[in-house]
């Protein structure tokens, strides 16, 4: 899981469940490309 879902999870318990959901459904790469680009965002 990527260190931008577990930061949001005490602030967003819902936006976490959903992002857990995508992010367990992603290849360790996509998952990276995602987290960086919230990350920019």
């Amino acid at each position: 899981m990527s260190d931008i879902i577990v930061r949001s999870s005490s602030e967003f318990p819902l936006f976490h469940h959903a992002t857990a959901a995508v992010a367990d459904s992603l290849s360790p790469t996509s998952r990276q490309v995602y987290d960086c680009t919230f990350r920019a965002w």
